[in-house]
Order: C-alpha cells, then structure tokens, then sequence
C-alpha cells in the first residue's frame, strides 16, 4: 500500500501573514482562539488591546500599546501582570509563568521586530 505524504502544516513562526480570518478586529468579550482563555478587555485599535485571563488561582492581564515618538518610529509596550491567590497553587502558578511568558514572549517579541524593519 503506497501512502501519500501528510499536506504541509501551517506555519507558526510569525513570519506569514495570518489568513483573513485571523486579521479581523478584536471586540470587547472576543475570546482569544487557541485555548489559552485570554479574553479581550479593551481594544483601541491600533494602539492598545488588553487582555485578561481569569483563573481560579491567579488572574493574568496581558497588554499591548503603541506610541508613537517623535523620531516617527513606533514603541511598543508590553506589560504581563499576574495576580495569584496565597499558597501553594498560586506561587507554583508564578513561577511556571515567570518561566514559561520569558520564553514565548522574547520569541515573539523578536519576531515582531523583524516583521516590523523588514516592511521599512
């Protein structure tokens, strides 16, 4: 029996554009796809968009701003707040996070970097 190899799998680096779909406005109460239960809280477009993830032990907020500087390049501010319940569950929580957003932040970040010099 001959099988055919499996179709491409999307890219998940950053660097393609999303399909349509994924570029349309965030409203206020839009659920993040992806199962990582972040839920929109307010959304300037394009300059800010918080999110927050309510959990039983900790309450994550994630925020993204933009600011414009005199030079005409751009800022972007990215804050990462977590407010974890005492004890043992809540202090686990932090430090898998503390770990965990170091990660995956710094790879974004730097992936939105190069995005945004290559457009100049």
């Amino acid at each position: 029996m001959v099988t055919s190899p499996a179709p491409p799998r999307p890219a998940t680096s950053g660097h393609e554009e999303p399909p349509e779909q994924e570029r349309q406005g965030l409203k206020v109460g839009d659920v993040l796809q992806g199962g990582s239960g972040f839920v929109v809280e307010q959304a300037d477009p394009p300059q800010t968009l918080v999110m927050v993830m309510r959990g039983a032990d900790a309450t994550t907020s994630c925020s993204v701003s933009l600011r414009d500087l005199e030079d005409g390049r751009t800022r972007m501010i990215f804050r990462v707040r977590i407010r974890a319940q005492p004890g043992v569950r809540g202090t686990t929580y932090l430090a898998m996070q503390d770990v965990g957003d170091f990660l995956a932040v710094r790879r974004q970040m730097l992936t939105i970097k190069e995005r945004a010099e290559s457009v100049q």
